[in-house]
């Protein structure tokens, strides 16, 4: 038989003309569709992904023998089951190291002191956290530390804060505020080398001028002369950077593509797709899961 395919997700105006086993089959498909259409962030999961090329398949396959159509129910009936499942999971994760919590969180604020008082880089363990619903709180530095493009962990609690860390003196424990967890693991914004190089270059300038208001303000002449070589050091690795992107044109606004992992030794989540994406979707980035990660 020959299927007129859907050009959108319903019925075919000629429906009527098919048997029972091939309306079943057109059926199935339309829910299928609907699945992928009422949660499109089912794309981006690497489990899912298999089923949706299958289904591809199937949808441009029109000509369907009968002797197909026992095997294409059996993997309908497969797909509507695991993207059923997968849109209704809402798994929860515990710290399964509790016990190390208190430890951790003194080694934390221990370096926080630290950067605080400028012994080491002021983003040093650094802590932030973004909500949907207080979205001005917080999110310019949000967004700031993701923008210097390195990987930092990221935790999403049960009360829906979306929180991100520096991965020097953190632990997801600690980023998560030893709350149980929706999702967890390591975050990168995805940018070309250029863009990367840029920002670096920025980082590079603003750390140079922390360190000759530093010079300014202090009055040992030895730490002056060091602060200050440290300085010259830095601008002049940003005139490196400068030079490499002499003809760049900076982006003009953030970079929204996110990659993210499950990568958490902490909370070891797994299968928790949904409300990751819905959260980061929600603090302004679309998701792409880690083609290289172990844990996605």
């Amino acid at each position: 038989m020959k299927f007129a395919r859907f050009t959108s997700f319903s019925f075919l105006s000629n429906f009527g003309f098919y048997n029972p086993q091939e309306i079943s089959i057109l059926e199935k498909e339309g829910k299928v569709a609907k699945l992928l259409q009422d949660n499109k962030w089912l794309v981006q999961v690497p489990l899912a992904k298999p089923f949706i090329t299958r289904f591809l398949t199937i949808q441009t396959n029109n000509s369907v023998c009968a002797e197909n159509i026992p095997s294409l129910n059996i993997e309908l009936d497969g797909m509507i089951e695991a993207f059923e499942a997968m849109a209704s999971a809402s798994p929860t994760f515990e710290n399964h190291q509790p016990d190390a919590l208190v430890f951790e969180l003194h080694s934390h604020l221990a370096t926080r002191k630290m950067a605080r008082n400028n012994v080491i880089e002021r983003n040093t363990a650094k802590v932030i956290s973004y909500k949907a619903d207080l979205r001005n709180h917080n999110a310019e530095n949000f967004h700031a530390m993701l923008q210097r493009g390195q990987k930092v962990l990221w935790a999403l609690d049960v009360d829906g804060y979306l929180s991100i860390g520096d991965p020097q003196g953190n632990k997801h424990s600690v980023v998560a505020a030893g709350k149980v967890v929706k999702g967890a693991g390591i975050a990168q914004i995805k940018m070309c080398d250029r863009t990367d190089l840029y920002w670096s270059m920025k980082d590079t300038t603003s750390r140079a001028s922390e360190l000759e208001r530093r010079a300014v303000a202090t009055s040992n002449g030895k730490e002056k002369t060091e602060l200050l070589d440290v300085a010259e050091h830095l601008r002049l690795q940003a005139d490196d950077f400068r030079n490499v992107l002499r003809g760049f044109i900076p982006p003009l606004d953030i970079q929204r593509i996110i990659e993210l992992d499950f990568d958490s030794g902490h909370y070891a989540p797994r299968e928790a797709w949904k409300a990751s994406t819905a959260a980061w979707n929600e603090a302004g980035y679309i998701v792409e899961w880690s083609k290289t990660a172990k844990f996605v």
